[in-house]
């Protein structure tokens, strides 16, 4: 009987799940950090600690290929600056970037451990003889990476914000040490997301999110409405779930037509419509969409403010 409830809920899971009407839209984010109207950066060459040892360094060289080129090449893709090269130095800049390897420990360590044995009978046969036992040789790398960045002003020489980022890792086993892993294909994925985590930092940049609608159940008006906001209709949608509204009071066509006027991008009306509905209805469901409203009028006013600085 509970398996019987328990296969039910998941129904019913699945069928709201599959029921609810979303709307996939994109917007834009602010830099997470402000560079005060810059207009051109300057990648320096990437520098390592004089901690690192030569075998390190060595390590590195791989490291730094990779993050000069991809940094150059992701910031300049977006047009959004003036990139000027690690090749092209003496060039000013409204912003440097500096960056450094702080720690690039590479360790290997030979391993021993004790198994039982899978094939194992305790049976003896003839001459030959099972262990119960076997000792199984093998090695790890482990790699420990530390990056240091930081944004300098150009004119003052100040520097603007600085991060670090920090990431520790370990190989698969390997019979034979020859047969472990260069430090570089180990943090290889840590790699592309420095460079990710840096062009979010300085640009402008797009992320997708989904708006769910409300659903009345058995109400083919509402279903109807849902279809034209699924497809694209947002001004029909709007206009549809407003005259439900109008003739039946439904919560749900209200809140509806506020989430298809965000996803317009129309955000002040969008605003003032959920906020209303939250005051003569105390729903947490209008408070939870006021808020991310707002949050989202609050990224368009930090966009405003750097994209003006620009000017």
């Amino acid at each position: 009987m509970k398996k019987f409830k328990f296969i039910l809920l998941l129904g019913c899971m699945f069928a709201f799940l599959s029921c609810a009407t979303t709307l996939s839209v994109n917007v834009q984010r602010p830099a997470e950090i402000d560079l005060q109207g810059a207009k051109s950066i300057a990648i320096e060459p990437i520098s390592t600690s004089n901690y690192l040892t030569r075998t390190e360094i060595v390590y590195a060289r791989d490291i730094i290929t990779y993050l000069e080129y991809n940094m150059e090449r992701g910031l300049a893709a977006s047009r959004y600056y003036t990139i000027i090269g690690t090749n092209d130095r003496r060039t000013p800049a409204d912003v440097y970037l500096e960056c450094e390897i702080v720690n690039l420990n590479v360790s290997d360590a030979k391993k021993t451990e004790r198994t039982k044995n899978p094939n194992y009978t305790g049976v003896q046969s003839g001459n030959s003889y099972q262990t119960e036992y076997i000792t199984e040789i093998y090695y790890r790398r482990n790699v420990e990476f530390k990056f240091v960045y930081q944004y300098v002003d150009g004119y003052t020489n100040r520097v603007i914000e600085r991060r670090e980022i920090s990431k520790s890792t370990q190989s698969e086993k390997a019979l034979e040490i020859k047969d472990l892993p260069d430090p570089y294909d180990m943090i290889s994925g840590y790699l592309s997301s420095i460079v990710s985590q840096i062009s979010r930092e300085v640009v402008p940049y797009t992320v997708n999110k989904s708006l769910t609608l409300l659903e009345v159940k058995n109400n083919e008006d509402m279903k109807y409405a849902d279809k034209l906001a699924e497809r694209g209709y947002l001004n029909e949608a709007y206009n549809k779930y407003i005259e439900i509204f109008n003739a039946t009071g439904f919560f749900e066509a209200y809140y509806n037509a506020a989430i298809v006027l965000e996803a317009q991008g129309k955000y002040s009306e969008a605003r003032d419509m959920m906020k209303s509905l939250y005051l003569q209805t105390l729903d947490s469901r209008a408070d939870r969409a006021l808020a991310d409203i707002e949050n989202e009028m609050q990224y368009q006013y930090l966009l405003e403010q750097q994209q003006n600085k620009r000017k």
